[in-house]
């Protein structure tokens, strides 16, 4: 399932005309912040990440939709839920896109959709190891780097984070990943996890 997950998770293109935005209406958030969404609004992320989330206002339990990095675009036209909210993970900054400039939007929003797949693929993995697995692999292919040490993956992401992508308790995310530490998998240091190529044989 890992091989076959990893396979298809190849980031998207950014289109041309909305790499070089004019540097007008960027606006700085810190980290923990939820940006605003006014409607009819898109942002480019310029820097940083933030997290999609949703959640059931009777039980309040909080569901992650996506996670977004530099050149990703957000918004309240983008989002497919209501409750919806951005949070910023990291000190984060964005640009306003004019509406002149939407003609990229179709792409971000196969982006959306996709990656919202891609997340209710793994939440629906029986093995909970195997989806942790997954996920780690999936974290890897759109923020990692290829290091000497291994794919690195350099991104602020609490236990906690990683057990609303999947849907299960950071006490069983916890115990996975010292798993993986113990078996060579995984090297996990403050604000850096690196994948080994032990992993692929668990």
């Amino acid at each position: 399932m890992t091989q076959v997950v990893t396979a298809v998770l190849q980031p998207l293109p950014l289109r041309g005309n909305l790499v070089d935005l004019p540097l007008v209406h960027r606006v700085s958030h810190r980290r923990g912040d939820t940006v605003p969404l006014p409607a009819g609004v898109l942002w480019r992320i310029e820097g940083g990440l933030l997290r999609a989330i949703t959640w059931d206002e009777r039980r309040g339990v909080i569901s992650t939709l996506g996670l977004f990095g530099a050149g990703d675009l957000v918004g309240e036209p983008l989002a497919g839920t209501d409750p919806y909210e951005l949070e910023c993970l990291t000190d984060a900054t964005l640009s306003y896109v004019p509406p002149i400039l939407w003609s990229g939007v179709i792409e971000s929003l196969f982006q959306h959709v996709r990656q919202t797949e891609e997340l209710l693929a793994m939440a629906r993995i029986v093995s909970m190891r195997e989806r942790v697995k997954c996920l780690l692999y999936w974290l890897g292919d759109r923020f990692g780097r290829i290091t000497n040490d291994g794919l690195e993956i350099s991104l602020r992401l609490t236990h906690q984070h990683l057990a609303d992508l999947l849907g299960t308790s950071r006490v069983t995310v916890t115990r996975i990943l010292s798993e993986f530490q113990r078996l060579g998998a995984v090297a996990c240091t403050h604000r850096r996890l690196v994948l080994k190529a032990r992993l692929e044989e668990l």
